[in-house]
This record gives C-alpha cells, structure tokens and sequence, in this order.
C-alpha cells in the first residue's frame, strides 16, 4: 500500500477517536498492520494513541516499544513512551528510555519534546532517589521551563528542583 493510501486510512482512524468510536479505530489499525509491514511504524503510532485515548496505557506502550525497537523510532516515541512508564510508576526504566530519547535528539539536533524530555528524566530520577542526576537535568533547561507528566499536570522546573531539595535532605536527615 501507498504512504498517501496509508495517509488517508490513518487520517480516517483519527475521525473515529474524535468521535469516541475506539474500537472501530483500533480495528482498523490492526486490518493496516495485517500485511504492511512498509508503513508499520506510522500505523502503530496511531494505534499507540488510540489505547492511550482508552486508558489502555500498557498497549499503548508495546507499541510504542516495537516502534523503537524496530530501529524506526522518532523522538515523539521515546517522549510517549516515557510518559506511558511514568504513569504505570515505572521510574528506572523511564530514565533508560528518556536518555534514548534525548541522545536521538543532541543526534538529530531537534528542540521539540527536549525540555520535556530533560525534565521529565529528573522526575524520574527523583523518584529512584538519583537527586545529583535529577538536578543536573534540571539545569539544562531555561528557568522558566514548565512540562506536561499526563497523571499529575504541570508542573515547573523550580517547583521540580523544590522537591527534589527536600527529598534529598529528608534523605541526608536518614
């Protein structure tokens, strides 16, 4: 199948997520991925984002998983993917996934999602008590820098190096 057949089909798929009709959306992904290995990638994004729309954040993240581990990842996979991990509480392995992540963006030179993705690993490494590491990732990005963890909202660098502050003395105190 052509990229602009496979274009128009995933573009027919985003309407039925606009209109709540999931399930028909994730049949058709499947229907695409029966045969076309050409165009895999393209095709699990959007069934990535169709269970990410259901809630269904383990299948969102297998395929965002197969994408990477494919060899054809874009940085908007490693930044999904790490969002997924995050909120199934998954810490150490969103730092693993976010490092990828941010070495295909120094590789490629691309500025989206680096912020978010710098930020995103110093949460994460708060979380398995890493602070040194949490706050040099803090400081590679503008002070007034703000990021999107899907289960908690937004949250700002300063208040992330706030937190970090007091758990790492509350850990210093033990």
């Amino acid at each position: 199948m052509y990229k602009n057949e496979i274009n128009k089909l995933l573009d027919n798929v985003y309407i039925q997520v606009k209109e709540g009709e999931y399930e028909s959306a994730l049949k058709t992904c499947d229907d695409l991925l029966t045969g076309n290995i050409e165009h895999k990638d393209d095709i699990l994004r959007m069934r990535s984002q169709v269970h990410a729309y259901q809630n269904n954040i383990r299948e969102a993240l297998i395929d965002r998983e197969e994408i990477i581990l494919c060899g054809v990842a874009k940085v908007q996979d490693y930044y999904f993917s790490s969002q997924y991990l995050l909120e199934l509480g998954l810490y150490a392995k969103t730092v693993d996934v976010l490092s990828d992540g941010i070495d295909l963006c120094e590789k490629l030179d691309v500025l989206t999602y680096r912020t978010d993705m710098y930020l995103l690993r110093a949460y994460s490494y708060m979380h398995v008590k890493e602070y040194l590491l949490a706050r040099s990732d803090c400081n590679k990005v503008e002070d007034d820098s703000e990021f999107l963890i899907d289960n908690i909202g937004f949250i700002t660098k300063n208040e992330l190096l706030n937190k970090i502050s007091c758990l790492a003395k509350g850990s210093e105190a033990s």
